[in-house]
């Protein structure tokens, strides 16, 4: 009978970790995000064999599902509860009916019960019709955002059994559905391997692409650039945030033979700017007629300029110099040096 060859063994005797087997490292690679998850299927064989027995973590061939024989297709389908990056779907077949393998097709959907409508997860599951050629536990690859992942046959299959020929029909019958996932905002990257807690975003809420680790339009922390903000800006090159700035635009001032470094965050000069220039990083010059000097921090109202006619004296932003030189009892180039003359 059915129930001797199916049946849904004591859990704690059966549970497995295959997600540390499948995958390596828990930590560092992909989840198996369907264990646990409702599953629903279009047919039964026998409704106390549960839809459920393909994701309760047990890979054994004590704990599989079946759907009906002869139905024009059949389907198979896991709610995940949210949509994930899919990466891949895995297929832990029962191993003695191989004839109900054959024309498989695996989908992805964001809506449920959408059949053979959704978004194929690479080739069908294909071989002989008695299921030769077609291994115990095939790899689906989907790359695709999803909810919903169903199986879904409609090929009319027959296999031999010994001295009797077995038919397969449309029946569909395996012991686990692994799907292969990032958990959102946690991981990101083609194998799950990229923290999204170690990107330097400009936001601390930035959302976490799960294929680029993408920190959207808030773009990087000064001194990263990149998609997902962990490439540092290249030493003495570029600083900033998403390191557009070149670190030669500068106009630092030296200290003897020195030039200031280029940190990757600030592109701050340490010994201050070039005169006519101002800001930590030296970048914005003095605002014309206004200041000038080193660092912007002298005011060009506070001079003692000679008017020329009716015409006075410039401020260049370096040096403030005076075209037609000082007032009386003024001296320097921007004539504000008291010259101390005693009056008549």
């Amino acid at each position: 009978m059915l129930q001797s060859h199916i049946h849904q063994a004591p859990y704690e005797f059966f549970y497995l970790r295959r997600i540390s087997m499948i995958s390596g490292n828990r930590g560092n690679r992909r989840e198996n995000v369907a264990v646990g998850k409702t599953a629903s299927q279009s047919s039964y064989v026998d409704t106390s064999i549960s839809a459920n027995n393909a994701v309760d973590d047990n890979t054994t061939q004590l704990s599989c599902i079946l759907t009906a024989t002869n139905q024009s297709y059949t389907w198979w389908e896991v709610d995940l509860g949210e949509q994930y990056f899919i990466h891949e779907v895995v297929i832990h077949f029962r191993t003695g009916w191989t004839w109900r393998r054959n024309g498989i097709q695996v989908y992805t959907s964001i809506s449920p019960q959408q059949s053979n409508n959704g978004q194929p997860c690479g080739e069908q599951i294909s071989g002989n019709m008695d299921g030769s050629g077609i291994p115990d536990v095939p790899t689906r690859t989907c790359n695709v955002m999803g909810r919903y992942v169903t199986l879904y046959q409609a090929t009319y299959n027959r296999g031999t059994c010994g001295d009797y020929n077995c038919d397969g029909t449309t029946a569909m019958d395996f012991c686990e559905v692994l799907v292969m996932a990032c958990t959102p905002n946690v991981k990101y990257g083609a194998n799950c391997d990229m923290n999204c807690i170690q990107r330097k975003c400009a936001s601390s809420s930035a959302s976490c692409d799960v294929q680029t680790g993408n920190c959207g339009n808030g773009g990087c922390r000064p001194g990263y650039q990149g998609l997902d903000c962990t490439q540092a800006c290249a030493s003495g090159v570029k600083y900033g945030s998403n390191c557009i700035k070149p670190c030669d635009d500068r106009h630092c001032a030296p200290s003897g033979s020195y030039r200031s470094t280029c940190p990757a965050a600030t592109g701050k000069c340490y010994w201050g700017c070039d005169p006519g220039w101002k800001e930590d990083d030296c970048t914005q010059a003095c605002e014309s007629g206004v200041k000038y000097g080193s660092n912007c921090m002298k005011s060009c109202d506070a001079r003692h300029c000679a008017p020329s006619g009716s015409d006075k004296s410039t401020c260049p932003a370096a040096t403030g110099k005076c075209e037609w030189g000082c007032t009386p009892g003024w001296k320097g180039d921007d004539c504000t040096q008291g010259t101390n003359l005693l009056s008549g």
